[in-house]
């Protein structure tokens, strides 16, 4: 009987802290609930010939549905062949751009998970930027 009466006791403060955890867990996910998908995009410019480029691109600032707006970052001078890889909410569009120095060109690339090319752009012109954007929603 002492024994059964102990084990009941345990119980219930095991069923107890079940029930504070979970609660903290709710209570933790209805503040910081991750919104899904979200990709490891690789933006990658190159110029033509090798100058300085300034690279404009955007990433996640989280994958948590408080923050779906887009950091918007900048790079100046980037020399030659740049990459960065960063992660974007499946909600959201990637874009880069790249402005070269007068008289070259550039050329931007989107890909996913390092492989699969989502978006390709080189300049119009001389000194104008390329602008590569991928919309991640029907991936």
């Amino acid at each position: 009987m002492v024994i059964m009466s102990a084990m009941r006791g345990s119980c219930a403060v095991l069923a107890l802290l079940l029930v504070v955890s979970a609660g903290g867990i709710a209570i933790y996910a209805g503040r910081d609930t991750l919104t899904g998908k979200a990709y490891s995009i690789t933006y990658s410019v190159s110029s033509s010939p090798e100058k300085p480029v300034n690279v404009a691109y955007g990433k996640s600032k989280g994958r948590y549905l408080g923050s779906r707006e887009i950091e918007e970052h900048k790079e100046n001078s980037a020399r030659g062949n740049w990459q960065t890889e960063v992660v974007v909410a499946s909600s959201q569009k990637a874009k880069v751009s790249a402005a070269p120095a007068p008289g070259a060109t550039a050329t931007c690339r989107i890909l996913l998970d390092s492989s699969r090319i989502l978006a390709t752009s080189t300049s119009p012109a001389p000194g104008e930027p390329a602008v590569c954007t991928a919309d991640l929603s029907g991936l």
